[in-house]
């Protein structure tokens, strides 16, 4: 299963991606850059608050936690992870000059064959920085897809 979202809009798709967190960090970085704006939505995942990463995605205006298609994706990622994940980390990010972020994240769940990957946009709206748009689902090319 995977959600896309961009402005209130939800697709579903699945995607996975794993590594060690840093202190401060939910994920292992490796060479990336911290961008705590995503901590919420990683740490929700990591954790196994699904319901929580979708509050966030709702703070953002990308979902309504409240939509059939929400419960039904909570649903899905419990029957998956239902204690959360033992491993993430950020595998693609890029960070443009207009100042946009996007990160690909893989998550590994105990006993479970294939990751589940995260994507996060993110970009200021003229006040703050907010995330823009977002994909959990199996499939990476779908994540990468995403990228801008």
């Amino acid at each position: 299963m995977t959600f896309r979202a961009a402005g209130p809009a939800l697709a579903l798709s699945l995607a996975l991606t794993a590594g060690a967190a840093t202190a401060g960090t939910v994920c292992a970085l490796d060479k990336a850059i911290e961008v705590p704006l995503f901590h919420a939505a990683e740490a929700s995942l990591m954790r196994g608050d699904f319901a929580g990463f979708f509050s966030v995605m709702q703070d953002n205006g990308l979902v309504d936690s409240n939509s059939n298609d929400v419960r039904t994706a909570i649903q899905s990622l419990r029957n998956l992870a239902p204690q959360g994940f033992d491993f993430c980390r950020v595998t693609v990010q890029r960070h443009d000059v207009g100042g946009a972020m996007q990160e690909i994240v893989v998550f590994h769940a105990p006993g479970e064959r294939f990751p589940l990957f995260l994507y996060l946009a993110a970009m200021s709206n003229g006040e703050k920085d907010e995330i823009m748009a977002f994909r959990v689902g199996f499939d990476f090319r779908e994540a990468v897809d995403k990228l801008f």
